[in-house]
């Protein structure tokens, strides 16, 4: 047998990976078109891979041997098999695998290996820099443990009074009261335990110890139910009925102290909610979730209460950010929008605190994992996700993200009396929408600024420290967008007095090493009267679309005939003049609605000429409702389009109607980018637009 004590250290502000086990090993063995058998089974590429990332603390999710009951009741329960027929269509009895939270025993499921396994896993994680965590699972256990017979007093259970047979909402056939919490419905896979019973801590503590045993750290599931105030408030008549009395001291605060006397350097993180995350803290946990915190914040999408929580705050250094979970929805469904959950994500993980990632999060998944099944519903993996996700750890591994000092003290200005060749409102009163931050490690500096919000918006901010490294006589400093690359030349009076001007789009993020979005100019279209041609101006760089026949032209210095100013200087403002082939009296008024209505929030999509869509249609009456989802969901190659303006949803990929409109929260429309423009039209013809 190995045995190891953790010698481990983890930076400050880690980033965690939370990985279902089982569904894990499952996917890696339809990656490699083999079976993994269990831990030892995992290459080691995949490890590396990990390190690679910069993952600090893999948390091994689901490792504990189950029990057959809890199990039967998953794969037979008919509320339960309704939910997988909704996540996964076409699922199987050999899909569905048992909760990880019914835990029969603390020694690992059969499945993954043995405990040995499960070491030797820990000391390759351990090599590469990478902490070890798995669950413990402290409010209750499988309904048939060993426990439930060999100690009933080690469970809640029906007062003495009470006579068989039981409530079967509530109790077991025993008396043993099903697991739950103050305001949900009973857990019936599993037994809860009696947290009063002094020789029941003891056993729990002992549950700890195994954890500290062959992992670093522990994260403990529902942590906040242990504590007395939330214990009584459940369970006060049922223990009184026993003769059992509140315990002078709080579990937790036992239990660490004991497990840390032999594991110094193990680590612990409370899953809690209903604000006992600094009860939980000042008792020896060293993280705790920040759902009810920054989480629940971000998806409400109130800015004043995102910044006032980032501000004021304090230090987060022992919180845990995330998008999404194995107990949530996937971040793209919760958050609405890619846009909006990248945004949320740019967030969560440039502040202080644990960087908590769950296991397909960083390619775009957004069917459910469920953790009683082995595999989510198929999907392609989203390379602008994954895109976005390379970027972003790249940046936050900087250990200026690490030791650096965070000032959330930054107030971003409204933009007045700029140039008059600004491109910009000089009075656009917009900084409103943006949050900004920065971290500062000597010489390393890091601006962080977030369009968090639905709209374009810009601002100005002082930047005190801009030259203080610049050299004697410096007037100038260059300025990094680690999100592009970009490099910029700023003056540094203008960035100390006046301010760095930042533009960004609806839900854009800017990492600026001091970089300044100043030639990002927002989606502007017209149209040319005499060419009845549609023209999309995107920074440098102009789009044409013709009305009959799709053409592309992306006119950058070397090869562009004439200024973007010359080219649209004749342009006027968007209407409804538009000439189709075909013009049905019954769709040509709804689409015309549709480009009213779109006019303000220049939002685009493409939509197919009529007769090629009729044609594929069995000639069926078009509407204009129906002519935009066969382009944005059919498989259309057609060159024949024209664009309009438009408002798409990007969760079900449909457009919203105008009468939607009227009801559907605007903060819940996102604009559409070129990129997906090129990717809606997979014309040969415009392959090449924008990079594709």
């Amino acid at each position: 047998m190995l045995a190891l004590a953790s010698s481990i250290s983890i930076p400050k502000h880690p980033s965690l990976l939370e990985l279902s086990t089982r569904p894990w090993i499952y996917e890696l063995g339809q990656k490699y078109g083999k079976e993994i058998k269990g831990l030892s089974g995992v290459p080691d590429a995949e490890i590396s891979d990990i390190a690679k990332k910069g993952y600090n603390i893999v948390w091994l999710m689901g490792i504990w041997q189950l029990g057959p009951a809890g199990l039967e009741l998953d794969r037979t329960d008919p509320g339960k098999r309704k939910e997988y027929d909704k996540v996964l269509p076409g699922w199987t009895i050999e899909d569905v695998i048992g909760s990880p939270y019914a835990i029969a025993n603390y020694t690992i499921n059969p499945v993954l290996g043995t405990m040995d396994d499960l070491r030797k896993f820990r000391l390759k994680l351990n090599k590469l820099g990478i902490a070890l965590m798995v669950d413990l699972v402290p409010n209750h256990c499988a309904t048939d443990s060993y426990m439930v017979t060999a100690h009933p007093e080690w469970f809640i259970r029906a007062i003495p009074s009470d006579k068989p047979p039981y409530d079967p909402n509530w109790y077991m056939p025993n008396g043993v009261a099903y697991g739950r919490d103050p305001y949900s419905d009973a857990w019936k896979d599993t037994a809860q335990y009696n947290m009063w019973d002094s020789s029941m801590r003891q056993q729990l503590t002992n549950f700890l110890k195994i954890c500290a045993d062959v992992a670093d750290a522990a994260r403990c599931d529902m942590a906040m139910l242990l504590l007395n105030e939330e214990i009584a408030q459940t369970w006060k008549v049922q223990l009184a009925g026993w003769n059992y009395t509140q315990p002078r001291t709080e579990f937790w605060s036992d239990a660490i102290k004991e497990v840390k006397k032999t594991y110094p350097k193990f680590f612990t993180m409370a899953e809690c909610y209903r604000n006992k995350e600094q009860t939980l803290l000042n008792l020896g946990f060293d993280y705790v979730y920040d759902k009810d915190g920054l989480y629940n914040r971000l998806a409400d999408g109130n800015l004043d209460n995102i910044r006032g929580y980032i501000k004021f705050k304090g230090d987060f250094t022992q919180w845990s950010h995330f998008t999404e979970n194995h107990d949530e929805d996937r971040g793209i469904v919760h958050f609405q929008s890619v846009a909006r959950c990248d945004a949320a994500a740019a967030i969560s993980m440039t502040i202080p605190g644990m960087r908590f990632y769950f296991q397909g999060q960083t390619v775009g998944k957004q069917n459910l994992l469920k953790v009683h099944l082995r595999r989510s519903a198929d999907e392609p993996v989203k390379k602008d996700v994954q895109q976005f996700y390379e970027t972003l750890q790249r940046i936050v591994n900087h250990t200026v993200f690490h030791t650096g000092n965070f000032d959330s003290s930054i107030d971003v200005l409204d933009v007045i009396n700029t140039s008059s060749q600004s491109n910009y409102n000089d009075n656009d009163k917009t900084a409103w929408r943006l949050v900004s931050y920065k971290w500062k490690l000597g010489k390393e500096k890091r601006l962080v600024v977030v369009n968090y919000s639905d709209g374009a918006g810009q601002g100005r901010i002082i930047c005190p420290d801009a030259g203080e490294n610049a050299g004697t006589g410096a007037t100038t400093i260059n300025v990094i967008d680690e999100i592009s690359g970009d490099k910029y030349e700023r003056n540094i009076k203008e960035m100390e007095n006046t301010g760095l001007h930042v533009v960004l789009q609806p839900w854009q993020i800017n990492n600026e090493h001091f970089k300044s979005k100043g030639s990002f100019r927002p989606l502007n279209v017209f149209t040319n009267p005499s060419e009845d041609k549609f023209i999309i101006a995107w920074s440098s760089e102009i789009i044409i679309f013709t009305t009959t026949k799709l053409e592309a032209y992306s006119f950058t210095k070397s090869n562009k005939p004439k200024p973007s100013s010359e080219l649209l200087k004749n342009a006027t403002s968007f209407d409804c003049k538009i000439k189709l082939n075909s013009d049905p009296a019954e769709v040509w008024p709804q689409i015309g609605v549709l480009i009213n209505a779109a006019t303000a929030k220049n939002l685009v999509v493409a939509v197919s000429n009529l007769p090629a869509y009729q044609k594929r249609s069995n000639n069926s009456p078009p509407s204009a409702i129906s002519i935009i989802r066969y382009i944005l969901v059919g498989d259309c190659i057609d060159p024949y389009m024209c664009i309009i303006l438009g408002c798409y949803d990007p969760i079900d990929r449909t457009l919203l109607s105008s009468a939607t409109w009227i009801a559907y929260p605007f903060e819940h429309i996102v604009s559409l980018s070129i990129s997906l423009i090129a990717k809606i039209i997979p014309s040969p013809s415009c392959g090449s637009l924008l990079g594709g």
